[in-house]
């Protein structure tokens, strides 16, 4: 992939789009436009700003490595909530448990097997 589809495909797949780097860079959208469709002629400098905005590496950006799974906010946030949910049901389970433990416990005891 030459460098700017990879620039593209790194923004596309981060569900950015070329207005919100180019507000990241402070310039206008349709140099950014320009950014993407030169590809060799950007500047190392250029190269590591646009990395920045998009929150990759610059070895990412061009190419070099492979990139690092992309999780939105929302699965996110909702990985976060299943985690405290998982976690609350442990709780609850170990505490369940617990309880057992003493019910076959007192069991034993009267039946003369504890």
């Amino acid at each position: 992939m030459d460098l700017t589809a990879n620039i593209k495909a790194i923004r596309n797949r981060k569900g950015l789009s070329q207005a919100e780097v180019a507000r990241r860079l402070g310039i206008d959208q349709t140099s950014y436009f320009r950014f993407e469709k030169r590809g060799n002629k950007l500047t190392l400098e250029l190269l590591e700003r646009i990395a920045q905005a998009i929150g990759v590496t610059l070895k990412e950006l061009l190419g070099y490595s492979d990139p690092a799974p992309i999780i939105s906010e929302q699965e996110l946030e909702k990985l976060r909530w299943d985690a405290l949910r998982d976690n609350e049901l442990i709780y609850y389970q170990r505490a369940e448990i617990e309880e057992l433990k003493e019910t076959l416990s007192e069991l034993l005891i009267r039946t003369g097997n504890g």
